[in-house]
């Protein structure tokens, strides 16, 4: 059986009395684009250290292509770190920086001189070879960056935030790019982000942290429509979040029944349901009633581009609902609608309401 291409196993990591990591596994396998996301201080960006062997775990082990790396130096471990700030010799051309590795290993010119064509081909910038690094534009720099670390030809690739200092439109670029690159060169990538979006477009699988644990894992729509936790829930995009007691395979809450698709293993009487706004339907009021249906007035509306979005009162419940702009008829404040959903926009929630 193939080993993962990572494995860690029992990590924990304290910096006096601070916990950053607390008892941490997780395998990834071998040419997966993984994401660890979680907001600040969760511990991803300490996990990721230790894995690149710049920090040191308090206790546990580091596995890299089924070999342990625990108390490895940086430079024995096959992986390569891309960081936030791409640190770039502003003295040497891109060529330069980008055989850089090569030649402190003292490889021949002429391999040194293949590589770097070949990778300045893969990363689009085919005639920028003889530029200096000051020429380059935010995403051309970290495109050169990324290059520089694949020189070295590593299985693994760390990424720390890497597209944080561009601005909006260069980063959602920048994501799918690194992506398609990903799946062309079938490496690992572990890319540390807080960003949920990027984290979405781009992963294979997420890994979501919070206070030095792992609190889900999946892939980007497991994790999204089938939250695990209330901090799943809210941190990974907006949602609805009913509270209610749970019985006969359905949750009632304050007038809203809510009914999955498939029953959920509760351990307690009182959950919650999570349904995404763009889950929900909205349409004038009807007298019809039943599960995953309720009735509510519109007291906000607002326009997205793309999409609408309402805000409902419901007895004790505000409902956001997302509707595409080229849907429907736009509805007003104080407009009397019908929310409704279907059984599988139901993730239910085993977390107490109170306390």
């Amino acid at each position: 059986m193939q080993s993962p291409a990572v494995r860690v196993i029992g990590l924990t990591r304290r910096f006096d009395s601070t916990l950053a990591l607390n008892d941490v596994s997780l395998d990834v396998a071998e040419g997966r684009f993984v994401s660890l996301l979680g907001p600040s201080g969760c511990g991803k960006t300490t996990l990721m250290r230790i894995i690149a062997g710049l920090d040191r775990q308090t206790s546990g082990r580091v596995e890299i292509a089924g070999v342990d790396h625990s108390a490895s130096a940086p430079n024995r471990r096959p992986v390569g770190l891309v960081f936030q700030r791409y640190a770039l010799f502003p003295h040497l051309t891109v060529a330069q920086n980008v055989g850089f590795s090569m030649q402190i290993r003292g490889e021949p010119q002429a391999a040194i001189a293949r590589r770097v064509t070949e990778l300045l081909r893969l990363i689009q910038l085919d005639d920028y070879g003889p530029r200096s690094i000051d020429q380059l534009s935010g995403g051309q720099a970290q495109r050169v960056a990324l290059a520089r670390i694949l020189a070295s030809d590593p299985p693994v690739l760390l990424l720390d935030e890497p597209m944080s200092a561009l601005d909006l439109k260069l980063r959602q670029s920048m994501q799918i790019e690194l992506r398609q690159l990903q799946r062309q060169l079938g490496k690992t990538f572990i890319f540390v982000t807080h960003d949920q979006h990027e984290a979405m477009v781009m992963s294979d699988e997420i890994v979501l942290m919070n206070a030095g644990r792992i609190v889900q894992r999946g892939s980007p729509e497991e994790v999204y429509f089938s939250p695990n936790s209330l901090f799943s829930a809210r941190f990974l995009g907006d949602a609805n979040l009913i509270p209610g007691t749970f019985q006969n395979g359905v949750l009632a809450g304050d007038g809203v029944i809510c009914r999955p698709a498939a029953a959920a293993a509760m351990t307690r009487a009182e959950g919650w349901a999570c349904i995404r706004p763009e889950s929900v339907t909205i349409s004038l009021a009807s007298g019809e009633h039943g599960p995953n249906m309720v009735h509510a007035r519109i007291s906000e509306t607002i326009f997205q581009g793309a999409s609408r979005r309402y805000h409902a009162l419901a007895g004790s419940h505000r409902f956001l609902v997302d509707q595409p702009t080229t849907q429907g008829t736009p509805l007003g404040v104080g407009d009397e609608v019908r929310l409704s959903w279907p059984d599988s926009a139901v993730a239910m929630i085993d977390e107490p309401t109170h306390g």
